[in-house]
Formats: C-alpha cells, structure tokens, sequence
C-alpha cells in the first residue's frame, strides 16, 4: 500500500514539473492607415508574433479583395505589397490569388523560428472608399476573423489627407467574432491642433481577441475630403459604343431568334364561341397550351376535375376551437387511377393515395412536391408528344431567361468597375428576359387549338345578357356548371362562372359534401372550391423555409479582414 502511494505522489510531483508549453499568439498587433488625397490608402500592420516553442518557418497573412455584402459584390485593389522586419529589413514572401483573396506566405522554407518575430507588412489600397449621400466612410476590417491564435492587443490609427469638420465626423469599432456588435476598449478621434473643432484622424484598440476574433473600425468623414473614384474609366467614345452596342445587338439577335424560332405562325382563324374542349383535352393541359406554362390553377382544375370524374370524394372538415374557426378537406379514395387518365394526371392521383386510400390535405403540405415536379415535366411532354409545341416551352423560355439573369448577374459582378458596362449589361439582360416569354413556338396544330381554347374561354367568360349572340350553347344546368367549372379555374372566371348559374345550382354535388345546405350556392361553393385549390397546391410547394457600418455595423463587416496563422 505504502509503495503503490509514494508512487502515486513521485508520478504527480514529475507531471507538474513537465514546463508548459507557451501556445502560439500574437502579443501586439498594430495598423496605421493613411488615407491619400486620391481616396486611395496605405495600409501598414506590424504584427508581434509569438511561436512559443514550436519551430515555424513564419506565417501568412490572408487579406480579401472580392466582397458580397448584403447580396452585391464588390472588389477593391490591393498592390505594392512589401514585407520587412522592425529593422526595416526585407523578409521573403510570395502573393498568391485563390478564392477571391491575396495570401501572403512569409518566411524561409530552409529557416525555422521560434519565440517572438515581428513582421511588418504594408500595401496600398485603391477603391476601399465607401461613399454615401452625407458622408464618406472606411469601413475596414483591421485584423480579420481568421486568425488561427489569439490576440492579445490590437490598435489602429486612421489618418486623413486633410481636416473634417467634428459634426461631420463619426467613429465606431466592433470586436469579437464575426457578426459580433461588441465595441472596442477604446477609440476617439484625433483632432488638429487643440481646437476639438477639426478632426484630422482616429485611433482604436481593443485586448484580448480569442481566435477567429477580430476588430473592425469605422470611420465617417466631411463630404470631398476625397474625391469619388469610379473603379473604371473609358473613352467617351468607348462609353458611348459599350452603353449602346450591345443593347442594340441583343435586340436585334433576339429579335431574329424569336422570329425564325420562337414566333407561332400567324393564323387569321376567328375565335367563335366553343362548348368542349379542343380534343377532349383535360383542363391542366388547356392551361398549358394557353399560357405556355404549368402553374397552380392547372393542378387545382385537374384535382377538382378527377374528383368530378368519380376517382375521388372531396369532403369539408369544419374545427371550432373557442370562437376560432379552421377548415381542412379529406379526400377519400372512392376507385383506383384508370386508362382514362393522362399519365400526370395518375402522377397527381397516385401522389395523394399513397399512404392510404383518405387522407387529409393538413397532413400533406410540402410532402408532395417531387410528385409535382414529376407530373409537371409529364404535362410538359404531353404538349411536345401530341405535337402542340415544337420543343418544350418550359425549356425553351427557361434558356433565354438564365442567359438574362446571367447578364445581370455579370453586371452585379462588375458593378465596381464601370457604370456604363453595368448599364448596358443589365438592359441587355433585360431584353432577353422580355423575349424569352415569347420563345415557345407553337406547331400550327398547336396554334389552332390555342384559337380553339380562347372560343371556349369567351363562352364561359361572357354574362347572361351576352349570350343570346350564341347558337346551340348547352343548356343551363347542374351538369353544365360541372363539366366546364375545371376549365373556368383555368381561366381563373370561376367566380363569373358561378354568377351564371346562381339560383340553378342549389344542391352540393355527389362528389363533394360539407357544404352548409342551407346557404348552399354555386357563388359560395366555387369560393370553398378556391379554398380547397389553395390548401391543395400547399401539398405540392416546395418547403422554403454596400452597407454603413453606423447602426449595423459589426467585427468582420466592411472592406479588409481575412486572417493568418503560422506555417
């Protein structure tokens, strides 16, 4: 027992006695920029690095120069890059550009370090100048948040090339990590002479910033104590021809494209009041012809339209709970998806039924939505394989729309560089956009049922008074308000639809039941019919679940930041 003891104690005495190994941070960290007359700055950072005992053969140091804050991207320049000692003597370093940042690698591969090395690095910065109505400001990431050690003491000191009036001044610094609005120890302006009426700079510092902590100091200043510097400037020639040229080419490449590839071929054919539909055609299709697209009141009509074939039973739940009031629908299977069905029209069935044969619309909200997109690309084949549209207009408008937003996409891209490209960029991606509603060519079968849908449209659209103009229109019955009801909600006339048969339509059909019998109408019925269309479509929806650095400012925000550490 006494010897398993003493052991016990000896092993404890030589495990104190093991030295503790300094870990590796930096002590002092300090950045003096001087803002030119040009709006351009120089930047110096003296960066005390301490390796402790681990042998390095130096560090790096990170510095960004493509930004996106708050959805725009900005680039500033960043040149003359130098790297010395506190003696001013020159240490070896290499710049490499990667992932929108200069990564500066300093040290000697054949020289290893330890304990403390002080670096000092300094480079221009051009375009870094933020410019507001009633301000200009630097807003300027001092450290970065991506240092790999600690700091023990940070300090700034921001310099301008002439004075600002004090009303017209404003400072703020934020440490901590990245998004943290904790202010700095201290920071205070520096005024010229002992007047506190003009200030001519402002100093900053900060203590104790953990890893991937970091300072970010913000200084406002007097209108034109710089000048405004865009990031590019051409010939006015140039200009002229940049912000011209290409809009004009654009419109004129799609105007050719749209009239040899997306225009329909142009038929004289007079639109006459129809009572079917053109080729037995089930409404989401007629949708699609018309429209040129898949939306929501295509699958609303195709629901309502199969629960009116007999595949299925909509019935109403109404909850009370207090003197709150919600309405929820079950669809109860009444037989299995047949031959008389489209193929995406099975697709929408089957979605529904797949866990049962009733089924409430509460418990299916954004579970659909893969079916949706199946049946969707089914409906888009239908209109291609049946010789409607010569290609899908889906993909047909789709390219043109992505080469328009690619456009202005690039014109966000470059925005900082010239104003006149950015223009002309986005007009041109404009005019693409415009046409590419217009790219899907119809077959001539395709634009004659597209006359023959806008006939069947006006018969359904027009008021009573109105009818009297048309011949051997069905009768008004029960039977028709439910036959031509899936294609008024494609038309979206549903509700001028049910106008017309006010007073004919007095009893809930078989397909359907929860409706107040009392207050029962077609008008009230087709409005519980929009209900159910919009808790419907829930099922096949996807589930989504340059600033000021006054008063949102924060550690990491603005021009700057990056990091280092040792290699």
């Amino acid at each position: 027992m006494f010897k398993k003891l003493f052991f016990a104690v000896m092993l404890s005495i030589f495990l104190f006695a093991l030295p503790v190994h300094a870990e590796e941070r930096i002590s002092n960290f300090v950045s003096n920029i001087k803002i030119n007359s040009d709006a351009t700055f120089h930047v110096q950072e003296k960066i005390n690095y301490d390796f402790g005992e681990s042998e390095k053969h130096g560090i790096y140091r990170d510095i960004p120069y493509e930004y996106n804050i708050n959805g725009k991207k900005y680039s500033i320049d960043i040149d003359n890059i130098s790297v010395a000692d506190e003696n001013n003597n020159a240490i070896n370093f290499v710049v490499d550009n990667s992932n929108g940042q200069k990564n500066i690698k300093i040290g000697d591969a054949d020289v290893l370090l330890t304990g403390q090395k002080i670096y000092v690095i300094d480079y221009d910065i051009k375009y870094g100048i933020n410019y507001f109505e009633d301000h200009d400001e630097l807003y300027w990431n001092v450290t970065g948040n991506d240092w790999d050690v600690a700091i023990d003491n940070v300090s700034a000191s921001i310099d301008l090339p002439n004075s600002s009036a004090f009303e017209d001044s404003q400072i703020a610094c934020y440490t901590g990590f990245f998004g943290s609005t904790d202010e700095c120890s201290s920071f205070e302006f520096k005024f010229l002479s002992n007047t506190k009426d003009q200030v001519n700079g402002a100093t900053f510092s900060a203590t104790l910033l953990n890893a991937n902590d970091g300072m970010t100091v913000v200084f406002g200043f007097a209108k034109n104590i710089v000048p405004m510097v865009e990031r590019v400037k051409l010939p006015v020639w140039q200009m002229i021809l940049f912000l011209f040229g290409l809009p004009i080419a654009t419109f004129v490449i799609m105007f050719c494209l749209w009239y040899f590839k997306g225009r329909d071929k142009n038929f004289h054919d007079p639109i006459i009041a129809q009572y079917d539909s053109p080729d037995n055609l089930p409404p989401g299709i007629v949708g699609t012809i018309l429209d040129e697209k898949v939306d929501k009141q295509d699958i609303s009509s195709e629901i309502i339209y199969m629960a009116i074939a007999g595949y299925f039973k909509i019935n109403r739940i109404e909850n009370k709970i207090l003197v709150f009031k919600t309405v929820d629908y079950q669809l109860d299977k009444l037989k299995d998806a047949d031959d008389n069905l489209k193929k995406y029209q099975k697709t929408l069935f089957n979605a529904f039924f797949k866990n049962g044969t009733s089924i409430k619309l509460s418990d299916l909200k954004y579970t659909l939505y893969e079916d949706f997109k199946t049946a969707d690309k089914e409906m888009y084949n239908f209109v291609v394989d049946n010789e409607y549209f010569v290609k899908n207009p889906a993909t047909a408008k789709s390219i043109y729309y992505l080469i328009g937003i690619a456009f202005i996409a690039l014109a966000v891209f470059i925005f900082s560089f010239s104003l006149f490209a950015v223009t002309n960029l986005v007009i041109s991606g404009i005019i693409i956009i415009i046409f590419s509603f217009f790219m899907a060519q119809k077959t001539i079968k395709g634009v004659k049922t597209r006359n023959y849908i806008l006939g069947l449209k006006e018969y359904i659209r027009v008021a009573e008074k109105e009818r009297i103009k048309f011949h051997n229109a069905p009768e008004k019955n029960p039977q028709t308000f439910e036959k031509f009801l899936p294609y008024a909600i494609v038309f979206k006339l549903e509700n001028q639809w049910a106008k017309q048969f006010e007073g004919i339509y007095l009893e809930q059909p078989t397909w359907y039941s929860g409706a107040n019998l009392a207050t029962f109408s077609a008008v009230s019925f087709v409005s519980d019919l929009n209900n159910f269309g919009s808790l419907a479509n829930t099922s096949f929806a996807k589930n989504s679940g340059s600033s000021s650095g006054f008063g949102g400012g924060s550690s990491g925000g603005g021009f700057g930041g990056g990091g280092g550490g040792s290699w």
